[in-house]
């Protein structure tokens, strides 16, 4: 198992940037190992799976409804190529949804696993890529050049505004790690994060959302080697476990949503030009 890198205490509220960057690195290395390690596991066991499936088996549907395990594979190694590949490791990948659960041709197993393998490792490279600083920057580039009028728009039918994502952003964080770990007192209104109809100024959310990034990094810094696994559990996460887990799920809730932020901004700028 991958050695997970502790992060480095540090003491009072007020933190020299030497300081806050040594909690980031750590963070990185914290959530790094722990995704790298869950892909790793999952990909194994779909490998597993398939192992004593015969080629005809591969694309047997057992069932009147649902999939064959091969299209279920095509389907995984699309969703990864496009949402981790294209959208995050800007791999140019042109994915095609629809084939992956109707492709007609039935491909050799060991084409199927060789690409579902490919698409693991272009995940892998990309979460050594990442940071969790890189990660909370990036919510307030995309934010930059959103007017007071865009950051509340929502330009497709279904979703949430800009504005919208934030706020749940911040509440995630304020009650996962806020309330549950630090023990902040914070209550959430969960409903209300999709739902706030003040359009409040951008500054105001950003400043919310720093404060919850703030609130974060004080309790990684706060962890001893013992805490991270200490028996957690909270509202829709009762099979978290331990300290580690909420960590982890939390900066893993965050990458989906930053994705969708990236997908808004690009929509809001095609709908002012």
């Amino acid at each position: 198992m991958t050695k997970v890198v502790q992060p480095q205490r540090t003491q009072g509220p007020q933190r020299s940037f030497e300081d806050r960057s040594n909690i980031m690195d750590s963070l990185h290395a914290i959530i790094a190992n722990g995704l790298a390690e869950r892909y790793t596991y999952l990909a194994d066991r779909v490998r597993e799976l398939a192992a004593p499936l015969s080629e005809e088996q591969l694309w047997q549907k057992p069932f009147p409804f649902g999939n064959s395990f091969g299209h279920l594979v095509l389907h995984l190694t699309g969703n990864l190529n496009y949402y981790i590949g294209a959208e995050v490791a800007g791999t140019g990948y042109v994915r095609d949804r629809n084939r992956e659960f109707t492709e007609p041709k039935h491909l050799l197993k060991n084409e199927v696993l060789k690409s579902f393998d490919a698409a693991i490792e272009v995940v892998l490279r990309a979460i050594r890529a990442q940071s969790e600083g890189d990660l909370a920057d990036r919510v307030r580039e995309l934010a930059a050049p959103l007017s007071e009028e865009q950051l509340w728009q929502k330009p497709f039918p279904f979703g949430n505004s800009f504005g919208h994502l934030v706020l749940h952003l911040t509440g995630n964080l304020n009650y996962y790690i806020g309330a549950e770990v630090a023990e902040t007192g914070y209550v959430r209104d969960r409903d209300r994060e999709f739902t706030e109809p003040k359009r409040l100024r951008k500054d105001e959310v950003l400043k919310s959302f720093d404060g919850a990034i703030e609130v974060v990094l004080r309790a990684i810094a706060a962890q001893s080697e013992g805490d991270w696994t200490k028996a957690y559990t909270a509202v829709r996460e009762d099979d978290a476990g331990n300290r580690f887990n909420i960590f982890l799920r939390c900066a893993t809730h965050l990458h989906h949503h930053v994705g969708q932020m990236v997908y808004l901004c690009f929509a809001l700028g095609r709908s002012s030009e």
